[in-house]
């Protein structure tokens, strides 16, 4: 139920049951606390009729309108509540996606970091038997292009150990604190000195 039909029906509410049924109430109440009855000398059933006459029409409306605040704050107080729940509920499927996320980062940081190990030995086996007068090029790119890979492994553990240690602001800060960090560190990374183009063939 969207806000503004509830809010309005809940005032309506409010105020119709204030005035039928709070401002009688009151009325009751005032002739069974009189000791000699009601002021003007009625019984129950007619101070009860009397609210709804013109010379009580002021009163009525005051309770008509303490009830229709009472709805109105309540309908307040219910959708807020709502809010929250909606917006907790969403936070909670997007911590099960970050760290389905995490998970899967940790996986594929494995299976890439075995991966280049192996071409990266492989490479280095193959500079060292290459002839005297060969191109070292195609070894030295592959071990380039593993150092490379490794590194944005390395980014991408360093960044999900700072996250899941600083453990703070919402589910969507973290996504976005994590894409701009990645940026930086794989920046960061890859602008230092690659020790595989060091070694040569």
């Amino acid at each position: 139920m969207r806000r503004a039909p509830r809010l309005f029906g809940f005032t309506l509410a409010g105020g119709a049951l204030g005035y039928l049924l709070l401002h009688p109430y009151a009325m009751v109440v005032l002739w069974l606390s009189s000791p000699s009855g009601s002021p003007g000398g009625a019984d129950l059933w007619d101070s009860a009729v009397a609210s709804f006459s013109t010379h009580m029409h002021s009163m009525g409306v005051a309770f008509g309108a303490f009830g229709a605040a009472v709805g109105f704050f309540w309908a307040l107080s219910m959708h807020r509540g709502q809010r929250l729940r909606h917006v907790e509920l969403e936070n909670e499927r997007r911590q099960a996606a970050l760290q389905t996320l995490q998970q899967l980062m940790l996986i594929l940081s494995h299976h890439l970091l075995n991966a280049t190990m192996a071409i990266g030995g492989q490479a280095r086996r193959i500079a060292q038997s290459l002839p005297d007068g060969a191109s070292p090029d195609p070894p030295r790119i592959i071990l380039e292009e593993c150092a490379r890979i490794e590194r944005v492994v390395q980014a991408l553990r360093a960044l999900k150990e700072e996250r899941t240690a600083q453990a703070a602001g919402t589910v969507d800060d973290a996504l976005a604190d994590m894409e701009t960090q990645l940026e930086q560190l794989i920046h960061e990374m890859s602008t230092r000195k690659n020790p595989a183009s060091e070694e040569g063939p």
